[in-house]
């Protein structure tokens, strides 16, 4: 229950929802360059933890939101969370920040949209309480601050072409949290 707790909380920031990002329509390449992928994948995974950042203060509550930010796979995983978090009466209070963002790869056009940014970046839940019914902590004094993740983003289905996390992996191989 910790793991899956500490991981739940590993997804969260602001509690105002960031803008999702848009990026080109079908037919041009999806980006020009490293930093413009770059700056979509940072803002994509922005707005990715608003929403679950929300739904954990909110104690679970309304995980479909996700939809909006995630990709399909990964969407059943997260609302599992989301549940659990519901069911045993947690909530979060405060916000993870992410920093050392490093693009792996990008695909300069994707004909399926599939895993378009590839990035490592590392996440900070150390401003990230998890509490319980009565408002008392229950975060492990062990819990590390500083995770590091590959995190990769699809390109959403729908009519207007954004950038989704469609999944998002512990990646303990790369100094981004150095």
């Amino acid at each position: 229950m910790a793991v899956l707790i500490a991981c739940t909380v590993a997804g969260c920031l602001p509690v105002d929802p960031a803008p999702v990002p848009t990026i080109a329509p079908a037919g041009t390449p999806i980006f020009a360059s490293d930093e413009e992928a770059l700056a979509a994948a940072e803002d994509a995974y922005a707005a990715y933890l608003a929403v679950s950042d929300q739904i954990a203060q909110e104690g679970g509550a309304n995980p479909e939101r996700l939809s909006a930010v995630v990709g399909p796979q990964l969407v059943a995983i997260e609302k599992a969370g989301y549940l659990e978090l519901e069911s045993a009466g947690l909530r979060t209070v405060g916000r993870t920040t992410f920093f050392g963002t490093v693009l792996q790869r990008f695909e300069a056009a994707s004909p399926d949209g599939r895993d378009v940014v590839t990035v490592y970046l590392c996440s900070d839940v150390s401003g990230v309480d998890v509490l319980d019914s009565a408002g008392s902590s229950v975060v492990s004094p062990d819990r590390p601050a500083l995770t590091p993740f590959e995190v990769g983003f699809d390109i959403a289905d729908g009519g207007v072409m954004t950038l989704v996390v469609s999944r998002k992996e512990p990646w303990f191989e790369s100094g981004v949290c150095s």
